[in-house]
């Protein structure tokens, strides 16, 4: 089944969408309904500006990857990413650190929830640099330069 927006679609996710039962339906029992009521709802998502004005070119994830920043030789820094795509990553530190516009870091990223029990091999190391800050959100944005082999 080509073009199932509904699984996609950030505002049914969070419950926005203007027709959430017809989307149910196709989403949780697409076996037991007509073709014709597919088609109704795959042009009902079609239709819905909301989706396709605001769909974003690439996909983002939706579990937070475990991380730590390192600063040189200085303490890690655990934190989320919150959104990451090919040049940079939006992160969210548990704890805040001072840190400044332009400022180098290493970027170590983990592939599973407990960052601090992993080994070497399986972590991702990025030098990278600080883009933006928000010392509300406790969030960096920033941009990476290079893999660093480990």
């Amino acid at each position: 089944m080509e073009n199932r927006y509904w699984e996609n679609c950030p505002h049914y996710q969070r419950g926005d969408c203007p027709q959430p039962e017809a989307i149910d339906r196709v989403f949780l029992i697409p076996q037991l309904l007509h073709p014709y009521e597919i088609e109704a709802t795959k042009q009902i998502c079609q239709d819905c500006g909301k989706y396709l004005d605001q769909k974003r070119k690439y996909s983002r994830i939706k579990r937070p990857l475990q991380i730590i920043l390192r600063r040189g030789q200085k303490t890690a820094i655990e934190g989320d990413i919150v959104d990451i795509s090919e040049g940079g990553a939006l992160i969210r530190l548990h704890h805040w650190a001072d840190f400044y516009k332009g400022e180098e870091v290493v970027l170590e990223i983990y592939p599973s929830d407990v960052a601090s029990e992993k080994t070497s091999t399986s972590v991702l190391k990025l030098s990278a640099q600080v883009k933006r800050i928000d010392t509300e959100r406790k969030q960096l944005a920033i941009i990476f330069l290079s893999k660093i082999d480990h």
